[in-house]
């Protein structure tokens, strides 16, 4: 797992977040189970999430799936975070993907930005 966050910010204190999992030998799960396996997740510790499937499709062999998750609270916390996700398939592992943000909902600038950003993104998996 690796995961970004902008200079001078702390995994405490963060305003955007970039997550990337590879799941090493995880090529018999769908792109769409991941995404309700993720969602069901989610659920667990924030209840009132909403999914919802963006696009999905296949980019040189490799299945992919864009989605988002929004989460205006947690059983555990009052702040919300919501997430764009970008899942691809790969030969050695399914790739997850997502950014994340504060906010009790992804405005629509900031989806169409990330959807452009995963999209035009190339799985390098040898």
């Amino acid at each position: 797992m690796v995961e970004l966050i902008p200079e001078n910010e702390s995994m405490n204190n963060w305003t955007i977040i970039g997550t990337m999992v590879s799941i090493m030998g995880s090529t018999s799960v769908s792109e769409e189970k991941f995404m309700e396996l993720t969602y069901n997740q989610t659920l667990k510790n924030a209840p009132k999430a909403k999914l919802t499937m963006i696009e999905k499709g296949i980019k040189s062999g490799s299945p992919w799936i864009l989605f988002r998750i929004e989460s205006p609270s947690f059983n555990n916390s009052k702040i919300p975070e919501s997430q764009l996700y970008y899942i691809i398939q790969g030969k050695q592992a399914l790739y997850s993907n997502f950014v994340a943000v504060k906010q009790p909902s992804l405005g629509v600038l900031f989806v169409e930005k990330w959807v452009k950003v995963f999209k035009n993104s190339a799985l390098l998996d040898k």
